[in-house]
């Protein structure tokens, strides 16, 4: 089974939602990942999993 981690808030009086999915951030900088292409591999997945929490939002 996978755990997936993701935390959003929204500050008072804004209409805007924040999403971020710390693992992402937490893989890079435990397994000290430093490939180019492997980032923008994870980073990608960062942005795609935003995308995915927004449009169900709106």
């Amino acid at each position: 089974m996978h755990h997936v981690q993701l935390w959003l808030y929204k500050k008072k009086d804004e209409d805007k939602i924040v999403v971020g999915f710390p693992a992402v951030y937490n893989w890079l900088s435990s397994a000290k990942i430093e490939d180019k292409d492997a980032k923008a591999v994870l980073m990608k997945a960062q942005k795609d999993f935003e995308s995915i929490l927004l449009d169900i939002t709106e």
